[in-house]
């Protein structure tokens, strides 16, 4: 399998989660949602953009609305918390890029950007909302991501239910 194979592989297993997210908002939440995620471009190959121009930001998958407000959800599909060995502190990160345009999209939509981290060997879903998360480090090379990546603390992370709640909404 090539690694481009694999990259999709992986795509298509964050999107049964984003979806299953977005299910458990609308079932347990009582939000109406727009799933941003169905809108990647005309050939469904770049994540949802906020445009003016040239200015292309990179939107969170979930916008959620009840009771005349507004939040944006982006689940992040993990298959393990890794361990910074220079910290010995447990981590989950996301692209750099992303988690800068998330807090131009908040700033620009007045809206707050929750980062929904679904991890798979923890058997746990937890959120921090942009801005208030507890980055452990930054690592500015591109090994992980273009544009280098942002890693958090996953024990300071909030949980919010297990993997087998939210599995519950995958249909």
């Amino acid at each position: 399998m090539s690694a481009r194979d694999d990259f999709q592989r992986q795509r298509e297993r964050g999107g049964v989660y984003e979806a299953a997210f977005a299910n458990w908002l609308q079932a347990e939440r009582g939000y109406h949602i727009l799933p941003a995620y169905d809108y990647s471009g005309l050939a469904n190959n770049h994540a949802p953009r906020l445009t003016r121009g040239s200015d292309k930001l990179v939107m969170p998958d979930v916008l959620a609305f009840k009771a005349g407000a507004g939040l944006w959800f982006d689940p992040k599909l993990k298959t393990r918390a890794d361990l910074y060995r220079k910290t010995d502190t447990w981590e989950t990160g996301t692209p750099l890029r992303n988690y800068r345009d998330y807090e131009r999209v908040a700033a620009l939509t007045g809206l707050d950007v929750w980062l929904v981290f679904i991890h798979e060997r923890e058997q746990i879903v937890k959120v921090s909302k942009v801005g208030s998360l507890p980055f452990s480090h930054i690592d500015t090379t591109e090994r992980m991501d273009r544009g280098g990546t942002i890693f958090f603390k996953f024990e300071q992370l909030a949980p919010l239910m297990t993997l087998g709640e939210l599995n519950k909404y995958r249909w």
